[in-house]
């Protein structure tokens, strides 16, 4: 199969994007780690991978390979979504200004 160059902005933003923000939690889920919550970081793998496995079976017959790509940017922003809160990253992130 011969990819169309000028369609693989379709492929390589999202697959960018998913791959920063995948870096972006493993950073967020650092005060899991130092908290020991080892059971909060595994849920939120667990529901990530059904989460993306499940957009795959749907939309990739429907659409395509390139769904994929926007099937992990999901699954990547759930998991961003579920382990923020137990972090507890941007509890403490604010700014205090003396007069």
């Amino acid at each position: 199969m011969k990819l169309n160059e000028g369609h693989l902005w379709h492929l390589t933003i999202p697959l960018i994007i998913s791959a920063f923000l995948w870096q972006f939690a493993m950073l967020l889920h650092k005060p899991c780690e130092l908290l020991f919550r080892l059971d909060k970081m595994i849920t939120g793998i667990l529901i990530s991978l059904i989460v993306n496995i499940i957009a795959n079976l749907i939309f990739i017959p429907l659409y395509g390979y390139q769904a994929a790509a926007y099937t992990t940017l999901v699954g990547v922003m759930v998991y961003i979504a579920y382990i923020v809160p137990p972090s507890g990253v941007f509890k403490n992130l604010l700014i205090k200004i003396d007069n």
